[in-house]
């Protein structure tokens, strides 16, 4: 739905305002297709190929990988999209002018594989820009202050107490560890995306761990962010941000 396409633009950018900005970095050195490892619905790719980059994406996932192709389509851009597993890309070696894995590699169960393969399609001298989840968040505080302690009330509470929780929030649900008194990985599982414990592997770096896990690359810069309501992107929020946001972006070189 070319609708749902739009509406989910303006909502990604009016939450995420520097999203452009990032992909201007990448789109602005190089020619070539741009390669996006783990597209999703498609939105980064559709962002680069309007910057004036053809784009190639590729997802694991088939669902994913159609909604993109859909996206592309039908907002008359240029790009390709293939499934494919980003730990074994399906390219000839330095095939690519630069690329870009955001809030993936955080996700997949050999991350130094995936940036290995990303790396060995770039030509010498290529951009890559990825986005991690950073330790030492606003964002990781309240999932320790906060969410933890829900999860372990919702394990150990009676259970006339934990469905009145469900019915007055259903979505409580989704953080409830049957089996077991939930911990630190469960909640970091639970508390990076919007599935709950259906998350199945979430990782947090801090900048050491960031610049191992994205070697060979030579990292140029880090930086952070983080998602805001509209409009309330004080001066005080992005100096805030830009020191404990959850999104750590690595400006890389091949």
């Amino acid at each position: 739905d070319p609708a749902f396409c739009e509406k989910h633009d303006r909502s990604l950018n009016s939450l995420c305002p520097w999203i452009p900005g990032r992909l201007g970095w990448l789109a602005a050195e190089g020619d070539g297709f741009v390669l996006e490892v783990g597209c999703g619905m498609g939105f980064h790719t559709a962002t680069i190929s309007r910057l004036g980059r053809p784009a190639i994406a590729v997802d694991f996932s088939w669902e994913s990988a159609r909604l993109a192709a859909l996206r592309l389509k039908r907002q008359g851009l240029k790009g390709y999209v293939v499934v494919a597993d980003g730990a074994a890309l399906p390219f000839r070696d330095g095939v690519f002018g630069g690329s870009m894995a955001m809030g993936v590699i955080q996700h997949v169960d050999c991350p130094e594989r995936v940036v290995a393969e990303i790396h060995r399609v770039l030509r010498p001298g290529a951009r890559a820009l990825f986005m991690v989840y950073n330790r030492f968040s606003l964002h990781t505080l309240w999932i320790l202050g906060f969410l933890w302690p829900i999860m372990g009330f919702l394990h150990a509470a009676p259970g006339f107490l934990r469905r009145w929780a469900f019915r007055v929030r259903p979505g409580l649900r989704d953080y409830w560890l049957t089996t077991r008194l939930p911990g630190f990985r469960d909640a970091i599982n639970a508390g990076t995306d919007a599935y709950g414990l259906r998350n199945p592997l979430s990782r947090l770096y801090s900048l050491s761990q960031a610049r191992r896990t994205f070697f060979p690359f030579r990292v140029l810069r880090f930086s952070r962010e983080d998602s805001h309501a509209p409009g309330r992107a004080t001066l005080f929020h992005r100096w805030l941000y830009s020191r404990v946001g959850f999104f750590l972006y690595a400006r890389c070189k091949t």
